[in-house]
């Protein structure tokens, strides 16, 4: 639903955060154990760690 408009900059040993918002656009809240999970293109797999973030349950039509 959004994403950072700018570049983020890091370096090795850093850690970096953007702030994302998403949207249940569903008529079921998300279901416990549901994960968010990055998926990248195969050129920064190298220099980036994968993200998993565990998800609370997000009520139905909601933004997180």
């Amino acid at each position: 639903m959004s994403k950072p408009v700018e570049t983020l900059i890091g370096f090795p040993s850093e850690t970096t955060f953007a702030k994302v918002y998403i949207r249940n656009e569903t008529n079921w809240p998300y279901k416990a154990g549901c994960v968010l999970a990055s998926k990248y293109d195969q050129s920064v797999t190298p220099f980036l760690e994968e993200v998993k973030l565990h998800m609370q349950q997000v009520p139905a039509n909601t933004e997180y």
